[in-house]
């Protein structure tokens, strides 16, 4: 094995783009003569860089967590913003990131920000008090109400369409419900009725939480005008 194909798949096997002529100072005569000796090592090397980058993918979408200040409005809501197909940004400029936990006001801010964002797909987890909201997502066609309305107004419509689609056309409920799970048309009627009341009493109190909020951050409605 030649020092030069001894680098060359090195740098292959771990993957790196880095031009061979600013990597071979790096090796002394004595280490290369020893790979060429003992190709097992330079395998092994490989391994170890192919870790070290695995590692550090993961590490890029690791959740980041925005913590709201104790004693804030909107202390019992959180988002978390699973991505989306472009980029959002904050009001400072700023990207979010994949996976990003907002809590507080942070997360009434982003929501509000999705007012005014590109239309795209974005997918999101909502938690308000003991309310919980799994992965949902936001389209194309949601971005004219989100314009135009509250982002209570469009939540309450949101978040709540698929307990209203089983209530109002119950000959479509069947696609809400798992084929392993056995259950009466009366009683998921009764069960998407009750959650819905639950969830409206619930966003009453975002409703009110949003009025608040917007009183003391007069700036982020001039940011939509």
């Amino acid at each position: 094995m030649t020092k030069i194909f001894a680098v060359q798949m090195f740098v292959a096997e771990s993957g790196l783009k880095i031009k061979i002529e600013n990597f071979l100072p790096v090796y002394s005569e004595e280490i290369l003569i020893d790979i060429e000796k003992n190709p097992d090592k330079l395998f092994y090397a490989a391994s170890q860089a192919q870790s070290i980058l695995k590692k550090l993918r993961h590490e890029k979408i690791k959740p980041l967590v925005i913590k709201s200040e104790v004693g804030e409005v909107f202390g019992d809501l959180k988002i978390i913003y699973h991505g989306s197909e472009g980029e959002l940004k904050n009001k400072f400029g700023s990207a979010y990131l994949p996976e990003t936990i907002l809590t507080g006001g942070a997360a009434y801010e982003f929501l509000f920000m999705l007012k005014s964002a590109k239309k795209q797909k974005i997918w999101l987890e909502f938690f308000y008090k003991d309310y919980v909201h799994g992965k949902f997502l936001i389209s194309e066609k949601d971005f004219e109400m989100l314009a135009e309305e509250s982002v209570t107004e469009f939540l309450k419509s949101r978040l709540n369409e698929n307990r209203q689609e089983i209530l109002n056309s119950p000959q479509e409920m069947k696609k809400y419900i798992s084929p392993n799970v056995m259950i009466r048309t009366e009683e998921l009627i009764n069960q998407a009725n009750a959650e819905s009341e639950i969830f409206q009493s619930v966003m009453e109190n975002f409703e009110h939480e949003e009025m608040k909020y917007l009183e003391s951050h007069a700036e982020l409605l001039q940011d939509t005008k």
